[in-house]
């Protein structure tokens, strides 16, 4: 390796063009669902152009530049062609992968992460419904995730049963998002079904119409805000949800014991404490941030 970084240095230097120069050498394993090795490629690239890459066929290094530095990819492959040591090592390459996986394989692979899920309104797209609600789902391991809707207890189809597509975070977490168009009536509770192998029973968010408003929120209790405005997830709720800093509905849901609960709400004209039965726990004094608070009458949740 110090004879092929010399050398690409080398050249590096006999060049006249301004800037800077990279060398790149990218080894890859490709693995199936069990971990066992199906393919390694060994390649070398300068400056972003591909110069050699190792032919298992051929049992050796292959020139994959034929423009101007076609030269330099040749040379260096017949270099590296001559060295029998890294030669005995590409051959080797599924083998080697598996040893060097194997030890990190199941604790990264065979683990499960459940997903965090909320539902929101967002603008209607393709549909002459009235409504679109928007199922979020993120931060789940593995990918496999279903993903249904039902109104009012009943099985109503996705938005035109368009693909999901499932994106990675980029830390072994992935994230989804499924759409439904409808016209509620008031009364009317939607509810994201989500099915993952990391959550020991479906995860049911719901969201619905308050009778007379027409403004939506959804149906389960908050986190409490504390005397410095801060919003914290409360041991009193039998589930929660994060008010979003922005006003726009909450951000997040989870789990805790029986207890007592507040929403946030966007719009400030939801200020009649008939229209909710809600409180919090002793000593927590809630901030009216923007109007958009709502104290109101005690209400027990029941435990679960």
């Amino acid at each position: 390796m110090t004879v092929l970084l010399s050398l690409l240095l080398g050249f590096s230097l006999g060049c006249t063009a301004a800037g800077g120069f990279v060398a790149h050498v990218e080894s890859t394993c490709v693995l199936d669902d069990d971990g066992d090795p199906k393919d390694f490629s060994y390649c070398i690239s300068f400056n972003k152009d591909l110069l050699t890459c190792w032919d298992p066929l051929q049992a050796s290094m292959i020139p994959r530049e034929f423009g101007v530095l076609n030269g330099l990819a040749r040379y260096l492959s017949q270099f590296l062609n001559n060295n029998s040591y890294l030669i005995q090592r590409l051959s080797n390459g599924l083998q080697n992968c598996a040893a060097h996986t194997q030890p990190f394989w199941s604790s990264l692979t065979h683990r499960t992460r459940p997903p965090t899920v909320q539902v929101a309104k967002t603008t209607p797209f393709n549909t002459r419904e009235s409504v679109m609600l928007a199922c979020y789902v993120w931060g789940f391991y593995p990918a496999d995730v279903a993903i249904t809707w039902r109104r009012n207890g009943q099985e109503v189809l996705p938005h035109g049963r368009a693909w999901r597509i499932i994106q990675p975070n980029g830390d072994w977490t992935y994230q989804t998002v499924s759409h439904l168009a409808t016209t509620p009536s008031f009364g009317d509770t939607y509810t994201c079904v989500v099915e993952h192998i990391g959550a020991p029973e479906l995860i049911l968010q719901d969201w619905s119409l308050i009778p007379g408003r027409g403004i939506e929120t959804p149906t389960c209790c908050s986190s409490v805000a504390d005397s410095n405005n801060n919003n914290k997830a409360e041991s009193y709720c039998n589930s929660w949800a994060v008010a979003c800093a922005d006003g726009e509905g909450f951000c997040g849901s989870g789990n805790a014991g029986p207890g007592s609960h507040h929403l946030r709400f966007r719009s400030a004209q939801l200020a009649e404490s008939h229209l909710l039965r809600l409180h919090f726990p002793p000593g927590v004094h809630l901030s009216r941030r923007s109007a958009q608070l709502i104290e109101a009458e005690p209400y027990s949740f029941p435990s679960t």
